[in-house]
């Protein structure tokens, strides 16, 4: 009898070990599971920025990157595997001005900053060492550079005039009058071409970027305002102010070669975008909130992806053959913002939405480090009407954020968070993508 107690109890002990054995088992196996098949979170860290910064611009080669701050009329050199601010640098005169361009020449280790007040200024992009300013007057925003001739492309938007600079030396070689007001200028290194495209004429421009010489004038029955130049294919991609019209040019002759015509949208005053995926042959036409995927090499209309919130930056990663779409966030009736921005994480060869990330208040640049795997997000803390943003904080109630109702409730007014100009970063790590 005692014996079969004995038996009894060594029989159930062993059953409850092997149901705790089998639990545990499950319990790593989906562990492990949720691991590897669970996304991970792509967001390194947000990093504040100072007031109404702009467009980032990255040394691949050193992983710095420069974002300019218009307001506090300097430029921050960050490291970009952890958003470590290493140097603030000022730039124009008089203790500082209006940041309106960045280039970087990553070879030479160099970084070019134009600023308002007509002057452009060069640090080092290892250390942040100033070494060059040159005065060119007039007001500087746009900037293209030629890196195997050395040469600096500096466009006046006010006088129309450009100016060619010597990149190793800063010296100014030569001025060309173009006689209108250019919106957007690109290089084509492999061919020495310069493409300035002047939306008030509806022209576009070819210059030999050796000697500034105009070969081409090329006239359009549209608006240019996006340039793109896709060296491997030896095109240069047109799109009209609306988003309606792609047109493609001869990167060697600037002739004409044909029109993708999309159709317009409601673009809500946001400007085209143009981004390539030369692995998977995709050309992604942004307008609105619509991002329309055509064929790179035939220009035709493969897909429409309808996005929550108009468009203002894009991306493309090749390395994981995705697509970086930056949104703005949602919006009230009078055009300010009531949230945040995203990243809609695109496959540059089918269009279709992986994933979306939430990031900071009115994001509207985008740039990429594909050696270090980051890419930064730049939250402007701008309405689109370029306003300070309030966005309700992440701990008011939930009456506080509802669109319409918490801005009539008097006390939830009180729930805001003024941004004030200033900006931030978002990290994101593209291997978690």
């Amino acid at each position: 009898m005692v014996q079969e107690q004995q038996s009894t109890i060594l029989h159930g002990n062993w059953a409850g070990w092997r149901f705790v054995a089998l639990v545990l088992v499950a319990c790593c196996l989906f562990g492990y599971l949720g691991l590897r098949l669970w996304p991970s979170d792509p967001i390194v860290a947000t990093v504040p920025l100072g007031a109404v910064p702009g467009k980032p611009s990255i040394d691949e080669l050193t992983g710095h990157a420069f974002i300019p701050n218009y307001l506090d009329t300097n430029v921050e050199m960050l490291a970009t595997s952890t958003g470590t601010l290493l140097r603030t640098l000022v730039v124009g005169s008089n203790g500082g001005a209006h940041p309106g361009a960045v280039r970087i020449d990553g070879p030479a280790h160099r970084v070019f900053v134009a600023s308002d007040d007509g002057r452009l200024s060069a640090f080092d992009t290892r250390s942040g060492t100033p070494f060059l300013v040159a005065t060119l007057g007039g007001s500087i925003q746009i900037m293209a550079l030629d890196q195997r001739r050395h040469r600096l492309f500096v466009a006046n938007p006010d006088t129309g005039a450009l100016s060619i600079v010597n990149s190793n030396t800063g010296a100014l070689l030569q001025v060309v009058s173009t006689g209108l007001s250019p919106q957007a200028l690109v290089v084509d290194e492999t061919t020495s071409r310069l493409f300035l495209a002047s939306p008030s004429d509806r022209s576009i421009r070819v210059l030999d970027a050796a000697t500034g010489a105009l070969l081409r004038v090329i006239r359009l029955n549209m608006q240019p305002q996006a340039l793109l130049v896709d060296e491997p294919l030896g095109l240069v991609f047109v799109a009209s102010a609306d988003g309606a019209t792609v047109t493609v040019l001869d990167a060697l002759s600037g002739k004409p070669l044909r029109a993708a015509h999309l159709g317009a949208l409601n673009t809500l005053g946001h400007l085209p975008l143009l981004a390539a995926a030369n692995a998977t042959g995709r050309l992604f036409v942004a307008s609105g909130s619509s991002v329309r995927l055509l064929d790179l090499r035939s220009g035709r209309l493969l897909r429409v992806v309808k996005l929550r919130s108009p468009v203002t930056a894009m991306a493309d990663y090749r390395q994981s053959h995705t697509c970086l779409v930056v949104t703005q966030g949602s919006t009230d009736g009078a055009g300010r913002l009531v949230g945040r921005g995203a990243v809609a994480v695109l496959d540059d060869g089918s269009g279709e939405v992986r994933r979306t990330l939430t990031v900071g208040v009115g994001p509207r640049f985008i740039a990429v480090d594909a050696p270090h795997r980051r890419a930064l997000v730049v939250n402007t803390g701008l309405n689109p009407d370029s306003s300070f943003a309030r966005i309700p904080l992440p701990d008011s109630t939930w009456i506080q954020r509802l669109p319409w109702i918490g801005s009539i409730i008097p006390w939830s007014n009180q729930a805001q968070m003024p941004s004030n100009g200033r900006g931030s970063v978002t990290l994101l790590d593209l291997s978690r993508l």
